[in-house]
């Protein structure tokens, strides 16, 4: 559905358009929901909807979401801005790999190989693949709505997932604003993982974990 959608989205016009998917799906609630980073702006404003409907949301979970006023506009980055944030990367996979098995991490760095592969090198691999060219430009789109969206109050509760690697002290990390806009409150559940990385193994068997504890209560 991601890649269906058109550029110039709306962080409300994805809502909408997620709404309908999930209402063909699920007609009445209670609904869970979840978002990953921006898709976690997304999740926020399809609750806003689902409520305003009168319907119930019995889960709102935010997994390492920034508020808008924190996320980049991304433009197409020149060859030093590429090389620059893969070298930046460089540490944070190396602990990812060293806390897998032999196999698990050889296959891990096969993939993001392929990904520096492909960003070293986006003008010959875009030119051999349109949906790699569509995909960054859906990036950039995400990121200029997320950046865009001004939350109103939400009148239920927020989970909030933050991981406990690389990111600043709890009291002064900007993504416990989501608190501020919920009217029932927000926990916050701290997550073993790498800023970025909670979708990556060993990180995701942790965030499962927590996740499924959150949608049995």
């Amino acid at each position: 559905c991601r890649l269906l959608r058109h550029t110039d989205d709306s962080i409300e016009d994805i809502a909408e358009h997620f709404l309908s998917e999930i209402k063909g799906l699920q007609p009445n609630g209670p609904y869970q929901l979840a978002g990953f980073c921006i898709g976690g702006i997304t999740a926020f404003e399809i609750a806003q909807r689902l409520v305003a409907r009168g319907e119930e949301v019995s889960l709102l979970a935010l997994i390492e979401t920034w508020p808008p006023n924190c996320i980049p506009v991304l433009q197409s980055p020149s060859a030093v801005l590429r090389l620059l944030t893969l070298i930046r990367a460089v540490p944070r996979h190396l602990r990812a790999m060293l806390a897998l098995p032999p196999r698990t991490a050889f296959m891990y760095f096969r993939q993001k190989i392929a990904i520096i592969r492909d960003r070293a090198f986006p003008h010959g691999m875009a030119s051999k693949d349109r949906s790699i060219r569509r995909s960054e430009a859906v990036t950039r789109a995400d990121h200029c709505a997320g950046a865009q969206y001004v939350p109103s109050r939400y009148p239920g509760h927020v989970t909030l997932f933050v991981p406990t690697e690389g990111r600043t002290e709890l009291a002064g990390d900007p993504r416990l604003i989501w608190g501020t806009f919920a009217e029932k409150g927000c926990t916050v559940i701290n997550v073993a993982g790498d800023r970025g990385n909670l979708l990556n193994r060993p990180y995701i068997h942790v965030l499962a974990a927590k996740l499924t504890e959150q949608l049995h209560e």
